[in-house]
């Protein structure tokens, strides 16, 4: 979400695409219905577009959807979150015993680092404390490490736009550039960074085999071998955001480029016919209070209120969230996954503004703990 730049208007189209085949959930008890997730496609320019998520029926049964609820369950008075307190404007949990030790997974928080230039274009409605905050402020970082640590974080999934050496946008080199200080910022803890490969971008145009193998040997060069990447059996980890109109045979590239890494792809219809050719799958559908992949993923979302919609397409609701994230600590799947971290511009974000204060990350170490 850039400035000064026509990303956004060149790929107006596929944002449309993408919204019509973003996450699949379903709701209630018996009764299926598919819930689409916008999600930003580039760093935007100062043309933005308007489309709003879309609905369609599924069948798959592998996805599923939290019932709402109407009143937070207790919270844990453990540890306080490491940043300062806010005003509130929804009631924390209320305090009561620690958290039970989690289920096995991986647990980890999607995270933007196209700041602080996405704080204005395309905007957000709410108000992150700190802001205007740099991606590239390795104090910041060290401190946004600290608050995912809190929040029962093992890692982020940073969302990556291409190598910064082959284009000359500034967004891209910024977003690039980032993931070093990501890293750097690490150095330490156990905290580890893996990358969401934006299939959507411009500077990832060549899909194919030897365009694939390419951007992860570029990734391998500069990122993987850093003590702090995510790894999973002995290989770095990649997550895969796909286009719209992407099935098996983009999976089937990416099987066929391989160069080493452990591959996460998101779902997409009829994925279940090539689920081999990944090493694991993954949902990311925001407008629902949770979605299940099994046996790979469980997501949660704190809300969903776009920069540019009339109203939220998931309401903030942190007795709601408390019950999501309650069920994903237990749930028997790889990975558990926070969407998002900071996707302000969406209003997907848990972490800490002026409107809810620390609410959402003490709900995650309530049920978390730290890490």
């Amino acid at each position: 979400m850039k400035g000064s730049r026509n990303v956004k208007r060149g790929l107006a189209a596929a944002v449309a695409l993408l919204l019509a085949a973003g996450g699949v959930a379903v709701a209630g008890h018996g009764s299926t219905s598919t819930k689409v997730a916008a999600r930003p496609l580039a760093p935007e320019s100062t043309t933005s577009s308007t489309e709003a998520p879309t609905t369609s029926t599924s069948s798959d049964p592998t996805t599923t959807a939290m019932p709402t609820t109407s009143a937070p369950a207790a919270h844990s008075s453990g540890t306080s979150a490491p940043h300062s307190s806010a005003p509130r404007t929804t009631s924390p949990p209320r305090p009561a015993s620690p958290p039970p030790a989690p289920a096995s997974g991986i647990t980890a928080a999607f995270l933007y680092n196209w700041y602080p230039d996405s704080f204005s274009t395309p905007g957000t409605k709410y108000h992150p404390l700190g802001a205007p905050y740099s991606s590239n402020d390795p104090s910041w970082v060290s401190h946004q490490i600290d608050e995912m640590r809190y929040a029962g974080m093992q890692a982020a999934i940073a969302s990556w736009w291409g190598p910064a050496g082959s284009t000359s946008d500034h967004a891209i080199k910024s977003i690039d550039t980032a993931v070093g200080v990501d890293l750097q910022a690490a150095h330490g803890t156990p905290f580890q960074f893996s990358l969401y490969y934006e299939s959507g971008s411009p500077n990832l145009p060549d899909r194919s085999v030897n365009g694939l193998r390419n951007a992860m040997q570029y990734i391998k060069d500069h990122y993987a071998g850093d003590s702090n990447f995510l790894h999973v059996d002995g290989r770095p980890v990649i997550f895969v955001w796909p286009n719209a109109d992407d099935g098996c045979n983009m999976a089937q590239n990416w099987h066929d480029a391989n160069i080493g890494f452990y591959i996460v792809q998101k779902r997409f219809d009829g994925w279940q016919s090539c689920s081999g050719l990944a090493d694991s799958w993954h949902e990311y559908s925001p407008n629902v209070p949770s979605s299940v992949l099994k046996p790979y993923s469980y997501s949660v979302s704190p809300g969903f209120n776009r920069y540019d919609s009339g109203g939220p397409y998931l309401a903030r609701n942190p007795g709601q969230f408390d019950q999501a994230v309650a069920a994903m600590a237990a749930a028997p799947v790889q990975w558990k996954l926070v969407t998002t971290f900071n996707e302000w511009g969406e209003g997907t974000a848990v972490e800490p503004a002026q409107e809810w204060g620390n609410t959402y990350l003490d709900i995650l170490h309530n049920h978390l703990g730290s890490r």
